[in-house]
């Protein structure tokens, strides 16, 4: 990952007006380094350089730095008002682009960001359900699934919310553990921060997550019993459940419905510095 870095660093000093090589930075940066301060830098380098869309388009291959941005301000730095003007940002620019191809299924996907916004840490319910309807509206059905465990979270129904998980892992595919990885990992975040983790581990046991899915049941322990239990499993099931668990354990358990406002002073948490 330090050659990758390195390697993105060589492109922006050679073009330091390019924004592709900005918000490929931000992403190597929040999800392989865990630097999440400078992540949010560079995205917003990305996006004052092409304000509109950033140019192009990151994993997720729906996001723009825009999305990617509030990702980052939700997830990582605990910055939920910041994160929900970032998502609607990229909202309003999908609806100005309505005709073109960056609608459909990569707009639902940022209305299911919002829903999970919604749900956890804003206090917003009816807001979430009605972002939720949207966001489901994809190709991959499990989405949907995780976010009725958001909703039955956020109604403190933590038995519901596991059948929902069981019910998104029976329909996974290799993009779940990638594309989608971020929005799971949310989740079980949320449930350990409600206090539902134990009862998660044993439903989790009785279903035999850990050999039907010995990666995400290892990381979800390590969550709960610290990464060095990674070590009693094997090397290939390790690697798998590192990732995950580093996923879930940064910014682990936060405060259930905690609002962060007015974080930098000075700086807007809306569109960019332009106005755009």
């Amino acid at each position: 990952m330090e050659e990758a870095e390195a390697a993105y660093r060589r492109a922006i000093t050679l073009d330091p007006k390019y924004a592709i090589s900005w918000a490929s930075l931000g992403w190597l940066l929040q999800e392989h380094l865990g630097r999440y301060e400078e992540a949010e830098s560079a995205y917003r380098q990305a996006i004052a350089l092409d304000p509109k869309w950033a140019a192009w388009w990151i994993e997720p291959k729906w996001a723009t730095s825009w999305a990617s941005l509030g990702g980052l301000l939700q997830d990582r730095l605990g910055c939920y008002e910041e994160a929900e003007q970032a998502y609607l940002q990229a909202l309003r620019l999908w609806e100005q682009e309505s005709k073109s191809q960056r609608g459909g299924a990569s707009r639902n996907g940022v209305h299911g960001l919002l829903a999970y916004l919604y749900w956890f840490y804003l206090d917003r319910p009816d807001e979430a359900r009605r972002h939720a309807e949207l966001g489901r509206q994809v190709p991959e059905t499990y989405v949907g699934h995780l976010l009725d465990i958001a909703k039955h979270l956020a109604e403190d129904a933590p038995k519901a919310a596991f059948d929902a998980l069981d019910a998104a892992l029976a329909e996974v595919d290799a993009k779940l553990w990638v594309q989608f990885l971020a929005p799971l990992q949310r989740t079980l975040r949320y449930a350990h921060a409600k206090g539902y983790a134990p009862k998660f581990r044993e439903w989790m046991e009785a279903a035999d997550y850990p050999a039907r899915y010995a990666p995400l049941y290892w990381a979800f322990l390590a969550l709960l019993e610290g990464e060095g239990i990674l070590r009693n499993v094997s090397p290939e099931v390790r690697r798998t459940a590192l990732r995950i668990y580093q996923g879930l354990a940064a910014n682990a358990a936060p405060p259930p419905l905690a609002k962060k406002a007015g974080r930098r002073r000075g700086r807007e948490a809306g569109p960019g510095r332009d106005g755009s």
